[in-house]
């Protein structure tokens, strides 16, 4: 992890309890008390008094709720300071689909009529978003994502990223058996650029002495930092953005910090994946 690893964690964990604490302030409409959305907090997400205590001081410190100036602080009123702080912490559900080319006009119009997006713009719509933590969990992550019928603009992307100060993390499979090719022209891009430091990479990735998978990482998911991601069947690699019938969902707001918490469990099972040349 990076060196601001313990903020991040609290960033992921008070989003989460956040979303509770502004849904409560929401049904009193902006009546409870500090000490009231203590006292009837409950999870999910659980929270002890002194998690939730932070998160309210986190959610001042980013303009996210507003505290009155009565002392002590716990008879102060909390309330949201606006709707697109609502909005915010609202969770929203896009569905997205891959189209493969034999279909692409009945498949074409079933996406437009129902408002779902193609698997291409959702990949495009949650690296774009990221400022902080790109997270990447793709069993099949292949460099033919760079041609015309995968993702071609996807280097420059992942550029864009890194040059926000984005660390981008790769959560795969079968790196060091027989896979580390796949990986190769991401990581020598990453170095070419200068930005090295800023792409992890880990293979998760178990087999028995017989060479039976005992466990193993079989995810697919995009994840823009805390509030944005893509999860379902579609992979990095030109199949599945061209010739396979792809289906997943583009989900917005705080449930999204389970999904981080998920990923950032795996990696510390994985092993963090290197050139040994």
């Amino acid at each position: 992890m990076t060196k601001d690893s313990s903020n991040e964690l609290n960033e992921v964990l008070f989003t989460s309890i956040l979303k509770k604490i502004i849904d409560q302030i929401i049904s009193s409409g902006g009546k409870n008390t500090q000490k009231d959305i203590i006292d009837r907090y409950s999870g999910p997400p659980q929270a002890k008094e002194s998690e939730i205590r932070a998160t309210i001081e986190w959610g001042i410190q980013n303009n996210y709720i507003h505290r009155d100036l009565k002392k002590p602080r716990d008879i102060s009123i909390l309330s949201i300071t606006g709707g697109e702080v609502e909005k915010k912490f609202s969770n929203n559900i896009d569905i997205v689909i891959s189209i493969p080319l034999l279909t692409e006009l009945g498949l074409g119009r079933i996406k437009t009529r129902n408002e779902m997006l193609e698997t291409r713009d959702a990949f495009r719509r949650v690296i774009g978003s990221a400022q902080n933590v790109l997270r990447i969990s793709s069993p099949f992550f292949q460099k033919n994502i760079i041609e015309d019928e995968g993702l071609p603009e996807i280097k420059n992307l992942f550029l864009e990223a890194f040059e926000r100060g984005c660390e981008i993390r790769i959560l795969s499979r079968e790196i060091f058996l027989r896979r580390a090719s796949e990986f190769e022209w991401l990581r020598d891009f990453a170095i070419c650029e200068g930005y090295s430091n800023l792409l992890k990479i880990y293979d998760y990735h178990l087999e028995s002495s017989c060479g039976g998978i005992v466990s193993s990482t079989h995810s697919k998911m995009l994840i823009a930092d805390i509030l944005i991601a893509y999860v379902g069947s579609g992979e990095l690699r030109e199949n599945s953005l061209a010739h396979n019938f792809e289906v997943g969902c583009l989900i917005q707001g705080p449930i999204v910090a389970g999904l981080c918490e998920s990923f950032d469990l795996m990696t510390q099972y994985s092993k963090e994946w290197y050139n040994e040349d």
